[in-house]
């Protein structure tokens, strides 16, 4: 699951839609979908999964796995699905505390963690694991 605030992480799907709607405005008839318009669904499918980008940007799933394969980008499914367990390294004795975090999808998908005690001081380097990114000490 990717975070969202406020739609951060999909940036990349909306830039795509209001290119697409111009390009679609703008186009007389039957036409191919410019190689700029492909790229942007690609980095679009690997935030969020080719069939969920091809659905949104109203294009071909197929074709759109194409772009992405050919753009060398990730294997098109949502770059969170990898993370599947995440184990937090013990801490040293303190005063035990407690912290809910629930992390959104633009789909809609909904994750809920509750941590408690210990486990606590490690919600930065959870967060940074399941967002793809490098904790920083």
């Amino acid at each position: 699951m990717r975070a969202t605030a406020n739609g951060v992480f999909g940036q990349r799907l909306l830039v795509a839609k209001r290119q697409f709607e111009l390009w679609r405005r703008g186009c007389r008839g039957p036409g191919r979908i410019p190689r700029e318009l492909w790229v942007l669904a690609a980095e679009a499918a690997e935030e969020l999964g080719i069939e969920e980008a091809a659905r949104q940007l109203q294009v071909s799933a197929e074709r759109l796995r194409q772009w992405v394969e050919q753009l060398g980008l990730a294997s098109g499914s949502p770059k969170s699905a990898a993370t599947e367990f995440v184990e937090l390294a013990p801490l040293p004795w303190g005063a035990p505390g407690e912290c809910q975090v629930e992390i959104a999808e633009p789909s809609g998908r909904k994750l809920c963690i509750s941590l408690k005690g210990s486990a606590v001081g490690q919600l930065a380097s959870l967060l940074a694991t399941l967002c793809g990114r490098e904790a920083t000490p």
